[in-house]
């Protein structure tokens, strides 16, 4: 970690004129720092892998007018170089943490998804650690743009998104392709607005992340099968999505229809 700080650290002080500042996370793709430029802060994102650096740069650029008015803002890239696989990007952001969501927040999310769906992109990998606050305009930014697919277009045998927060059909497909390496699934905003739904499901029951995250630890610890621990995930939605106020959201959500998750999460959400 040291020695890519310090080539970092070089790379944009000599040739870029950024001051590098600290380091603010790690990822499966890359590490991200803080980093300066004429008193302005942005965050740099150093790529581990050459395809993700490529994937999430071209994603980035065919999302540059990108209409942020009602909707979840998106980080933009303010300079790269391909040399070190770093993309500097803005807004610099910080999580959101476990606030209940408020109404606002359900809007802009929702606008999200339909905003990228007017570019035909959708967002694989919708869960809490990518899902930020802008620290300047406090609006919501979502960030990790290397797991997305064109609308349409066929998923990946070796699917890096979110498991915990994706739309049924999705982890039935991820799993089928443990099995059967001609399983198929097209990408559809509608797994982006599962994701969001279980996301923002996750800030109104704020023990749900903690008990999702015990499926991981428990899949780590004893080895456990991939269908097993699918089946458990799927349970523990089936089991949280069982009210009714629950279920007609996710009814809403298969018929795409974005005013009826609004109307609905009303009875959940307080209005801000």
């Amino acid at each position: 970690m040291l020695i890519v700080a310090l080539a970092v650290s070089s790379l944009f002080n000599i040739h870029t004129n950024y001051s590098f500042g600290e380091h603010l996370g790690s990822g499966i793709s890359g590490d991200v720092y803080r980093v300066t430029k004429e008193g302005k802060d942005f965050a740099v994102k150093i790529f581990r892998d050459r395809g993700d650096y490529y994937l999430e740069k071209a994603n980035l650029q065919t999302l540059q007018r990108y209409n942020s008015k009602d909707a979840a803002i998106i980080s933009s890239i303010e300079n790269y170089d391909d040399s070190s696989l770093a993309l500097v990007m803005t807004p610099l952001c910080q999580p959101r943490g476990q606030l209940r969501a408020s109404m606002n927040d359900v809007r802009q999310l929702l606008n999200f998804v339909k905003e990228c769906a007017r570019f035909g992109l959708v967002h694989y990998d919708l869960r809490p650690n990518n899902i930020m606050v802008d620290m300047e305009t406090r609006k919501l930014c979502i960030i990790d743009w290397t797991y997305c697919f064109e609308e349409g277009s066929e998923l990946g045998f070796f699917f890096g998104g979110t498991l915990r927060y994706a739309a049924p059909e999705v982890l039935e497909f991820v799993e089928s392709r443990e099995i059967n390496f001609f399983a198929s699934l097209a990408a559809s905003p509608k797994h982006a607005l599962h994701s969001i739904v279980r996301y923002i499901y996750g800030l109104y029951d704020i023990y749900s992340q903690q008990e999702l995250g015990a499926l991981v630890c428990e899949r780590e610890s004893s080895g456990n099968i991939v269908s097993s621990y699918f089946r458990k995930i799927e349970q523990f939605w089936a089991r949280s999505f069982s009210p009714p106020g629950w279920k007609r959201i996710l009814e809403c959500v298969n018929k795409m229809d974005y005013d009826g998750i609004i109307a609905q999460f009303q009875y959940f959400l307080q209005d801000c």
